[in-house]
């Protein structure tokens, strides 16, 4: 019968359409008119956690908010159009920070990351991706999920859900500031069923793929600075849910965004250079003396260097940043929108 009368599915769009002036609501308007020029766009995005509207990392969750037509904005992810009509999202390879250990058995199930392990714990050298207290313990897989996409998913034990599943890998060593884990996607492509009518936002959620994915945070916002005995600036975190001890490493690369201090009356001192450190585009390294909520810096810094006589900031102006904490994940978004395009007769 197709080869007859063609594509029943076409032919369906198009007799659905052809009274489409008179009924205007008999689809949604968002959707293609088939009798028009129409086709595939592709939108290229990077869902980057410093951009990164609201997250929870230790439910290995991300919000981002996409803002289109323009360029990204603070916590917002630009798009060149809107995000409509969206019929496949493909992945690529990332990474992110290594996942959060499951404690020995003996112990109280908190969570540390290998490097910062002790001696007294007898997975201190255990692999986080693959090894014994990885909390990859069905297999070195992580799953992705995207809540937008709805039922449209692949559906899991415990009622959980993904679009996409990587292998997971070590890449550096655990004890070196630089270590993460490369998501290699098995499947890299997922087509909708139905097309998504519009995605004013995407949130990633990531699995072991049984339980959520427990990740260090890649940022802590509300940071306080103070001075020690000696004159150093301290950098105190306000987020009690965490302990540095087990996320930050000596030499680690961190940002302070929003750091500046202010000139004390009177004071006629090199503000501007001191402020100028503090934000330096290069970041900062972690010193030595690092507790469960201060850390210092290598060099330290120490306002009087500079003949400063300052006004540290106020609570709730500084985030402090961590680098290899970072994700940046790539993807493409393909959509069908009227008009000429690069693809006539999208797939």
């Amino acid at each position: 019968m197709a080869d007859r009368y063609g594509d029943p599915h076409e032919l369906v769009k198009s007799l659905a359409y052809s009274d489409y002036p008179r009924r205007p609501g008999h689809f949604p308007i968002s959707r293609p008119d088939p009798r028009k020029p129409h086709g595939a766009s592709d939108q290229y995005l990077v869902l980057d956690t410093a951009q990164c509207e609201e997250n929870r990392p230790e439910r290995g969750e991300f919000r981002f908010n996409i803002v289109p037509q323009r360029a990204a904005v603070g916590r917002t992810v630009g798009v060149r159009d809107t995000l409509k009509t969206v019929t496949e999202i493909q992945t690529f390879p990332f990474t992110v920070p290594l996942p959060l250990l499951v404690a020995a058995p003996t112990s109280y199930p908190t969570l540390t990351l290998a490097a910062n392990a002790g001696a007294t714990n007898p997975y201190a050298d255990t692999d986080p991706v693959g090894g014994l207290s990885s909390q990859l313990a069905q297999g070195t897989r992580v799953t992705l999920y995207l809540t937008e996409a709805g039922e449209q998913c692949f559906h899991d034990f415990k009622g959980r859900r993904h679009l996409f599943e990587y292998e997971a890998s070590l890449v550096g060593t655990v004890a070196n500031p630089d270590a993460r884990m490369l998501l290699t996607p098995v499947n890299d492509i997922f087509i909708f069923t139905q097309p998504i009518t519009d995605m004013h936002g995407i949130t990633m959620r990531f699995f072991t793929p049984d339980e959520e994915l427990r990740l260090p945070p890649d940022e802590f916002r509300n940071v306080q600075l103070t001075t020690n005995g000696a004159g150093r600036i301290i950098i105190n975190i306000t987020d009690l849910r965490y302990n540095l001890t087990n996320i930050i490493k000596s030499g680690d690369r961190i940002f302070l965004d929003g750091a500046q201090v202010v000139a004390s009356a009177g004071s006629t001192t090199r503000v501007r250079e001191l402020n100028d450190f503090l934000s330096r585009p290069d970041g900062l390294c972690v010193g030595a003396n690092i507790t469960a909520s201060t850390l210092d810096t290598d060099p330290s810094i120490v306002p009087a260097a500079f003949g400063a006589n300052v006004s540290l900031p106020t609570l709730g102006s500084i985030t402090l940043r961590v680098a290899k904490n970072r994700i940046r994940a790539p993807f493409r978004i393909r959509r069908i929108i009227e008009g000429v395009t690069n693809y006539i007769e999208p797939n």
